[in-house]
């Protein structure tokens, strides 16, 4: 498991993967129709080495139950996140064009680059194009005066779970999350979250993590599935790009709909 420095920050932007009710109270709320947003790492320090930015490829598993028919649907997303630092993390800047495997991403307000909605939902037979993270990471950053240009082809393996996630967690007992079948990950996040509240917990390539009755009774009472529980497996490599050190992440994301009890 590499370390990061206690300062360093893995952030998830929709960890809390709000679906449209998650600011309602969770017993009553009406489950949203859509799918929650992938994960967007970022990494601003790895041990005392400040990163200049992170550039991340997402891939995210999706099970959502339709509870007026109780039918899954799943769906898969492959996005790409890229964050460059200006004077601290809150502070990003202009890169110029910014592209993973000649898919360009669309650069935010705030200077933050991100490409996704590539999808497939086989229950539903839609299809959609992928960015083709199967065959590594190509990225291109054309630079600005912030940025230098450069390229990278992150052509480690995305990380992958296979296990089954939980479909019901009794408050009142101990959850254990089985992490033996994870793959190509160097640290796993394992987080339940529902309402406003959340449950976090990293790990390295340990084979189960714990929740325990006193943790799980900390989150609120949800009949209508609309709670969720993540495995996220990542690795990530810092390369020198221009001078300036580049967190390179590959995150898989499985998200799950859970009732709790």
């Amino acid at each position: 498991m590499k370390k990061l420095s206690a300062s360093a920050l893995f952030l998830a932007a929709g960890l809390v993967l709000a679906l449209g009710s998650c600011k309602k109270d969770e017993s009553t709320a009406t489950p949203a129709n859509t799918t929650p947003t992938p994960p967007s790492p970022t990494i601003t320090r790895v041990g005392s080495t400040v990163m200049a930015g992170t550039l991340a490829s997402i891939r995210m598993s999706y099970q959502y139950t339709v509870p007026q028919i109780n039918m899954a649907v799943p769906v898969e997303i492959e996005s790409a996140v890229a964050t460059f630092f200006g004077s601290s993390a809150s502070t990003l800047v202009d890169a110029g064009a910014v592209s993973v495997n000649k898919n360009a991403l669309d650069k935010a307000s705030n200077n933050a680059y991100v490409k996704a909605g590539n999808f497939s939902a086989t229950t539903t037979g839609q299809t959609g194009t992928s960015l083709g993270f199967e065959n590594g990471s190509s990225w291109n950053v054309a630079g600005s005066s912030s940025v230098p240009a450069f390229t990278y082809n992150h052509t480690s393996s995305m990380p992958d779970y296979n296990g089954t996630l939980p479909t019901s967690i009794t408050k009142s007992t101990n959850l254990t999350v089985a992490l033996n079948s994870v793959s190509n990950a160097d640290s796993i996040y394992v987080m339940i979250a529902a309402g406003n509240k959340q449950l976090l917990k990293r790990t390295g390539r340990e084979a189960a993590v714990t929740f325990t009755a006193a943790e799980l009774g900390t989150l609120p009472t949800v009949t209508n599935n609309t709670a969720l529980i993540e495995v996220i497996p990542f690795r990530y490599v810092v390369v020198t790009q221009g001078g300036k050190p580049y967190a390179f992440v590959k995150e898989y994301a499985a998200v799950g709909n859970v009732n709790i009890q």
